[in-house]
Parts: structure tokens; C-alpha cells; sequence
């Protein structure tokens, strides 16, 4: 008996270590696993579906200047449902590129994805670093913060 257990135990044990899970599934707005992988390894993760199309019970705002510093005008979006009849939970996107690169673009799928389900959204632009040296990134979106605090009544925001 002890044989045969070992025995078994033997064939099971690679099947276990070996066996692997079913890969995952493609993240929203890549084309492919293999096409993500090759542009995170090359730093540039554009694929992402920038030109998402807005459907038609969502609201959208775009381009609102939020701050102006050095000439530069700094912009945000913001998404909401049209028939909003009360104020909703803000949820704001910053997107990625470790404050060197990236767009406020980057995740509109997920913005409008959000707004459906009836949070306000708003992305972000800020200043990258090769412009302005850091911490301005972080002043950049603390002043976007605030300018939608102070506009969260227009925008259907929830203060709270």
C-alpha cells in the first residue's frame, strides 16, 4: 500500500506544479495580451482606445481649463449621465507615465464606463516633468481638486 501511494503521489505531484491557470483575459482597450506586453515593454502603452466613442446618455465636458501657469492652460474632462437629477460621487482619473508622459485620454473608457453607472468622472491634465520639476505634477492636480470642489454644483458633484 505504502508503494502505491508513493507511487501516486509521484505522478500527481507534477501534474499539480505543472498545471497552470487559464491565462487572463485582454484588459479593455488592447487589441491583444501579446500587443500590451510589447508596448509595456517598450514604454508605450497607447493602445488604449483613445477615440472611445461618448454615448449618447452621457455628458461630456472637455477641455475645461482648470489652472493657467506660465502661459500653459491646464485642462480637465468630466463625465456624467445626462438625465442626472441629483449630486453624484466624483471618481478622477490620473493617468499613468510616472509624471514624464501619458494623456488625460488615456482611460476614456473607463471614464465613461463610471459615468454610466452613475458617478461624475473627470481626467486630469498636469505638467510633465521634462516642463516643470516635480512636485509641480502634485500642485498640478491638487489645484484640479479644488477647482472642482468649487465647481462641483455645475458639474452635479457631490461635495461629500
Amino acid at each position: 500500500m505504502n508503494k502505491f501511494m508513493i507511487l501516486l503521489l509521484l505522478l500527481v505531484t507534477p501534474i499539480i506544479l505543472f498545471s497552470q491557470d487559464k491565462p487572463p483575459e485582454v484588459p479593455d482597450g488592447y487589441s491583444s495580451m501579446t500587443t500590451m506586453k510589447i508596448a509595456y515593454f517598450f514604454g508605450t502603452l497607447d493602445l488604449m482606445e483613445k477615440d472611445f466613442p461618448v454615448p449618447d446618455d452621457v455628458k461630456e465636458y472637455k477641455d475645461i481649463v482648470y489652472k493657467t501657469i506660465d502661459s500653459t492652460k491646464l485642462k480637465l474632462d468630466i463625465y456624467h449621465l445626462k438625465n442626472i437629477s441629483k449630486p453624484a460621487p466624483l471618481l478622477i482619473f490620473i493617468h499613468g507615465g510616472a509624471w514624464k508622459k501619458g494623456d488625460k485620454h488615456d482611460y476614456l473608457r473607463y471614464l465613461v464606463d463610471y459615468a454610466q453607472k452613475g458617478y461624475v468622472t473627470a481626467t486630469v491634465q498636469y505638467r510633465f516633468t521634462n516642463k516643470a520639476k516635480f512636485p509641480a505634477q502634485i500642485l498640478d492636480v491638487n489645484a484640479a481638486v479644488i477647482w472642482l470642489k468649487q465647481h462641483a454644483d455645475e458639474y452635479h458633484i457631490n461635495r461629500n
